[in-house]
């Protein structure tokens, strides 16, 4: 049937392309492009339960320990996903949801309204609400990631996956300004960090301990805490989802960190002497084979 015979007949002509580029299907036959549709507020039991959240602007303490496990476990409980942002709710929620040790850098004042801008966005629209009312919309989480993606430093920020480490630089040194929370003395010197990324050569064993992983870390790079830090931020080694370093990881609730201290000088016996001038008591000791 040739083209114009149809125009002539009254058919409407609503696209042009070359021949064979073109493909017709019964309009039963289509859905919507999941990609590209756009989520209704109140289409799931999160907006449900969530509804028009607004700010909690006065200080909301972590859940003491006792009601802790019971307030955050269940349905409806955390941060809503979305646009990949799992690593960031997650990280998030680590660090405010159950404990108080990271609210100074949201209560002191920031060095700019940039930074007072997300301390308020991280507070009230997220952290306080999420510890009152243990559930809290993607809708702010969205608004700190625009946010932080106004600093340029970090791209796709605003709906692609990132690594913890990536958002805790943004927010810790770039956004709000703090200082490091690690004084580290390695071979090359003194240096300052927010967290630490372990490295440990895999083995056969089944079970590591986060004490065990930090020891073989640090010692096999030579690094030593300066003072104990207030604040230890650890990234355990990573795995794909086809490949794990490690089969089990065991967290331990307290962490003794003192023989990764520099200068730590554990007791030991009066006999003991120092294997340099054998007329003294030692007071360090080798960290590969032991020797004091």
């Amino acid at each position: 049937v040739q083209k114009q015979a149809l125009l002539d007949a009254g058919v409407v002509d609503y696209f042009n392309c070359p021949r064979g580029h073109a493909m017709f299907v019964a309009l039963d036959k289509l859905r919507p492009d999941e990609r590209f549709s756009q989520k209704v507020h109140g289409d799931n039991p999160v907006d449900e339960a969530v509804g028009n959240q607004p700010r909690v602007v006065e200080f909301a303490s972590a859940p003491d320990r006792e009601s802790k496990v019971k307030k955050f476990v269940g349905q409806l409980r955390g941060i809503q996903g979305n646009q990949n942002s799992c690593y960031l709710d997650a990280t998030l929620f680590a660090m405010f949801a159950l404990n108080t040790y990271f609210d100074q850098m949201l209560l002191e004042e920031a060095q700019d309204e940039y930074g007072r801008n997300v301390q308020d966005i991280i507070s009230t629209k997220i952290i306080y609400p999420l510890r009152q009312n243990t559930v809290v919309s993607y809708d702010p989480v969205m608004e700190l990631r625009r946010a932080l993606d106004k600093l340029g430093k970090v791209k796709g920020i605003t709906h692609a996956e990132q690594d913890p480490e990536e958002f805790l630089n943004l927010l810790f040194k770039h956004a709000l300004r703090i200082k490091p929370f690690l004084r580290l003395h390695r071979r090359s010197g003194e240096d300052t960090e927010f967290f630490l990324q372990l490295f440990v050569e895999p083995s056969e064993k089944k079970i590591w301990t986060v004490k065990e992983m930090l020891t073989q870390s640090l010692k096999g790079q030579g690094i030593s805490f300066i003072k104990p830090p207030i604040k230890l931020i650890i990234q355990l080694p990573r795995y794909g989802k086809d490949f794990k370093v490690f089969e089990r990881i065991f967290p331990e609730i307290d962490l003794d960190i003192s023989e990764l201290c520099r200068g730590y000088a554990p007791l030991v016996p009066d006999d003991v002497t120092c294997a340099i001038c054998s007329g003294h008591s030692p007071n360090v000791s080798c960290s590969d084979c032991g020797s004091r």
